[in-house]
């Protein structure tokens, strides 16, 4: 993903083939989320935090207050990936997964989603590195995954193995937070 240099990150739309799948907004504006570069949790901040009591007692807001362990899921860098606004709002909360008779609603990205079934379907490059994210947040915060979602995220680890960019990201990210994520860490000795 390419973006431009200023204070807000915006995605350059001619060299990435991002088309927005929501042309406008309710008052006729353009939509304002597909012109911004956002944070993105690999995984949700919603399947972190209703695994904590602190949910219950109040969501989000509530454990961004009152939760440590919440605290550092949220702003663990291991965890965060530049996305296009829009595609963030629509992943949501959604699972990870395969979806059958992809459209492309986002122009030439290889990215999918299917509102009815709350499914998102990520490009096959990113595949492992959501998988490695989801592994290090089981082992580092006891985060439950279903057996089903560990089967797909098991094959995907295969299909989609460390790569030099994703070690290079990790370097930097660990350098900074002061950790790393084992599960890309032992792969990198033998990509650089």
């Amino acid at each position: 993903m390419k973006w431009q240099s200023n204070s807000k990150l915006v995605p350059l739309i001619e060299h990435c083939g991002y088309k927005p799948r929501n042309e406008l907004i309710k008052k006729g504006n353009l939509n304002k989320r597909a012109k911004r570069i956002e944070w993105d949790h690999f995984v949700p901040a919603w399947e972190f935090g209703h695994q904590l009591q602190c949910w219950q007692k109040g969501g989000r807001k509530y454990c961004a207050k009152k939760s440590k362990p919440f605290k550092n899921m949220e702003g663990d860098l291991h965890n965060l990936v530049p996305d296009i606004g829009e595609v963030n709002a629509d992943r949501s909360n959604f699972k990870f997964g395969l979806i059958d008779k992809e459209v492309r609603v986002y122009g030439q990205c290889d990215a999918e989603v299917n509102f009815k079934s709350r499914i998102f379907e990520p490009a096959a490059n990113l595949r492992g590195n959501i998988t490695r994210t989801y592994f290090y947040f089981e082992q580092r915060y006891g985060l439950r995954i279903s057996k089903k979602q560990k089967q797909l995220y098991t094959a995907w680890d295969k299909l989609d193995p460390v790569d030099k960019a994703e070690c290079y990201i990790h370097e930097k990210k660990s350098k900074v937070q002061g950790n790393k994520n084992t599960f890309v860490d032992s792969e990198c000795g033998d990509v650089r």
